[in-house]
């Protein structure tokens, strides 16, 4: 991966919304990447949260949120129902996102590797993300990161969103061998399986679909 990996501070935020409207625009779907408004990055990154960037000629290309919210509100561990004593052990990656120029690099990957291992040396037990079932190239990261998908559910307003996770303490976790192939828009069987215990594990037919095991 090229390029130089640095932490980003509120000084960075006009970098960041750039990046993100680029980002956007490229995509031409406001359901499967949403623009941050600038509140939300002068809110989080004083109280906390962590952002690294990907800069490559002085310029931002990749950059990557994560936050570590203590309670259940706006916590993804609820929605997958951690119990009381792990709720607080969670770090919740907002947003992933790499210039449309600067793609297939390997920088999305890098910068979700990084912060999974910033996380397990903070003590936390929980990565977590949610993922558009329509950004097929961001659920392949999420997997290769070995994170699963184990909900699926209508967040920020009603947008689908795959629920991914990784027990940090545990990242090999047995995958069962009862497995079937959903299509990735078939939003209401995908939700019922997941919720029947199985997860997410891989892409299937040139990424329509995805393998569910337990």
């Amino acid at each position: 991966m090229s390029g130089v990996v640095k932490r980003l501070f509120s000084r960075d935020i006009d970098a960041i919304l750039n990046l993100e409207r680029s980002v956007q625009s490229e995509i031409g779907d406001s359901e499967s990447y949403v623009v941050s408004q600038r509140s939300y990055f002068s809110m989080c990154l004083p109280m906390g949260a962590i952002a690294l960037g990907i800069y490559c000629d002085d310029a931002l290309v990749a950059f990557a949120l994560v936050s570590f919210p203590l309670g259940r509100g706006d916590n993804l561990g609820d929605d997958l129902g951690l119990p009381d004593d792990e709720i607080g052990r969670v770090a919740q990656i907002e947003k992933a996102v790499v210039h449309p120029n600067w793609r297939r690099m390997g920088m999305h990957s890098h910068l979700v590797d990084r912060i999974a291992k910033m996380a397990e040396s903070m003590n936390y037990k929980h990565l977590v993300a949610t993922v558009s079932p329509n950004n097929p190239a961001s659920i392949k990261v999420a997997l290769n990161a070995r994170m699963w998908a184990e909900k699926f559910a209508f967040k920020y307003g009603g947008m689908p969103r795959f629920i991914f996770h990784r027990d940090l303490l545990c990242p090999s976790c047995e995958i069962g061998s009862d497995r079937i192939e959903v299509p990735l828009g078939d939003y209401q069987r995908v939700r019922d399986e997941l919720d029947l215990g199985r997860r997410g594990i891989e892409l299937c037919s040139a990424g329509t679909s995805i393998l569910l095991a337990r």
